[in-house]
């Protein structure tokens, strides 16, 4: 046999690598394509000076709250109302908004930071599951891809991205593996993704079931740190906020009725996450019929994707719910996708798959050809909405309006953190509304609203105001026809309903 010379050798190593390489180039591609439209439209949204969305000014106002040393869980009174949310965020933004000052961009900023921590978590938790970087890169891919499908709240000044980042972050510090100090500090990280958001309580049974399975003392550790912050930290905040912190974050939250679209929001999400959920569904099949009860109960990401399904689908289907409820089921989807592949390859060949290196062509394309069906999929909610020229200048001039406003302005729908005006939100009055031991604090405050005659009363005219709030108002503000009423406000970008309505107080 003739042997090859140094050119023809070269030129099959050559065509080796191009047959390789090609295909991880595409899943690179592809992987990169939803995080560089992330970051493209965050350049767009991160410096727009009014609300995105429509309650960011609240948030930016409890933020500015904590900057001035104020309570953030006082009575509710008329000058000021949270939002039902525990205090991390506003702890941590507040920070930054002493430092830089009352603007949307800080909150934002942070925002995006946290965002881009989640899907970091998604790439190292996936990679240390499959040992390749491809797969982890796609999975990811998958958490980024949501951002239209979720309203973009990935950006905005809300607790959301925060109570992502802090969740993925105690499941990953949770390791019965390693030792009891581990436990506890897994009862911390857990504590603080409560501390983001309330529905992290919900997260708990997973990763208890998790220790107590495999080690009923870390277990014990774990509950037991998790728990006692939890108490502590709630009743030191209920305590100086004179009994109302609970009552803002857990007992209005409740009241929210179920709307009748129980199967409509299961075909959103299978929908938007087929593939996705169709591995982490083989892997739960595999994993019960090669590892057992046991091992099923014991896996904490399946149990992440479970609670994350349901509680993103629980809190949908409320009357308030949108669409930033979905965020916990598009980051369990892109982790369960990549952990549970593993399982799925070792139950279609029969015996443990081990590490996945896609060092083959056919397995690279294959994984390339299943990541673009899974954009495609995703595809379709693409519209998301950015700022243009024209936007930032309509905000502007409407700002600009403000300033020049010759007396006390209140404008429900869009709170701003200014001395001038009233910092409570229409979705406070609604909360309050549909409480019952509620309801005489805000007749209260309407009351009192009443005596002191704001000069200007502003909301939009397409989505008008709620029936609480327009009830208290409509006589005071207009002469001869009702300010618009809305018995369904929706969360409408201000980049397309700018308030522009101005109704002064007609005089005495």
């Amino acid at each position: 046999m003739r042997p090859m010379d140094d050119a023809t050798e070269q030129q099959l190593n050559t065509r080796a690598r191009w047959t390789l390489g090609l295909p991880r180039i595409v899943v690179v591609l592809l992987a990169l394509t939803p995080l560089v439209i992330f970051l493209r439209m965050v350049r767009s949204r991160l410096l727009y000076p009014f609300d995105l969305e429509w309650i960011e000014g609240h948030m930016l106002a409890m933020a500015t709250r904590v900057a001035q040393g104020a309570s953030l869980y006082p009575a509710p009174s008329l000058e000021y109302i949270p939002a039902p949310y525990f205090p991390l965020y506003f702890l941590l933004t507040g920070g930054l908004v002493k430092i830089f000052g009352s603007h949307f961009w800080v909150g934002r900023l942070f925002s995006v930071l946290c965002t881009l921590g989640a899907g970091s978590l998604i790439v190292y938790v996936v990679r240390k599951k499959t040992g390749d970087m491809l797969i982890a890169m796609a999975c990811a891919a998958v958490f980024f891809a949501s951002y239209p499908f979720v309203s973009e709240f990935y950006d905005l000044f809300r607790v959301d991205s925060l109570a992502i980042f802090t969740l993925l972050l105690a499941y990953v510090a949770a390791d019965p593996d390693k030792g009891r100090g581990r436990a506890a500090l897994a009862g911390v990280a857990l504590f603080a993704a409560l501390m983001a958001k309330q529905n992290a309580l919900l997260y708990y049974p997973g990763l208890a079931c998790m220790y107590f399975i495999k080690d009923w003392r870390k277990g014990l550790i774990f509950s037991v740190v998790f728990a006692g912050l939890t108490m502590a930290v709630c009743g030191i905040w209920h305590w100086a906020g004179g009994g109302w912190f609970l009552k803002y974050t857990f007992a209005l939250v409740t009241n929210d009725p179920i709307e009748k679209r129980y199967l409509l929001v299961h075909v959103w999400i299978v929908a938007q996450y087929a593939i996705p959920i169709a591995v982490a569904g083989m892997g739960m099949v595999s994993r019960l019929s090669m590892g057992g009860v046991k091992d099923f109960f014991s896996d904490k990401w399946l149990a992440f994707f479970g609670i994350a399904y349901v509680n993103s689908y629980l809190f949908r289907v409320t009357s308030g719910g949108a669409r930033n409820s979905y965020i916990p089921v598009a980051a369990a989807c892109a982790v369960a996708a990549g952990v549970m592949l593993p399982e799925v390859l070792s139950f279609i060949r029969g015996k443990a798959a081990g590490a996945l290196p896609i060092s083959k062509p056919a397995a690279a394309w294959a994984l390339a050809f299943v990541l673009l069906t899974q954009l495609i999929a995703q595809a379709h909610w693409y519209g998301s909405e950015v700022p243009d020229a024209g936007d930032y200048k309509k905000a502007r001039r409407f700002l600009s309006m403000l300033d020049g406003l010759d007396g006390t302005y209140y404008m429900p729908g869009h709170v701003l953190p200014r001395e001038n005006t009233f910092w409570i939100h229409e979705m406070s009055w609604r909360d309050f509304a549909k409480a019952d031991w509620a309801k005489p604090q805000l007749e209260k405050i309407a009351m009192e609203f009443r005596q002191n005659k704001v000069d200007y009363l502003i909301v939009e005219e397409k989505t008008g105001m709620s029936g609480a709030l327009r009830t208290i108002l409509n006589s005071d503000y207009q002469k001869k026809k009702s300010i618009p009423s809305s018995s369904k406000p929706k969360m409408f970008s201000a980049t397309k309903t700018a308030p522009t309505k101005i109704y002064r107080h007609k005089s005495p």
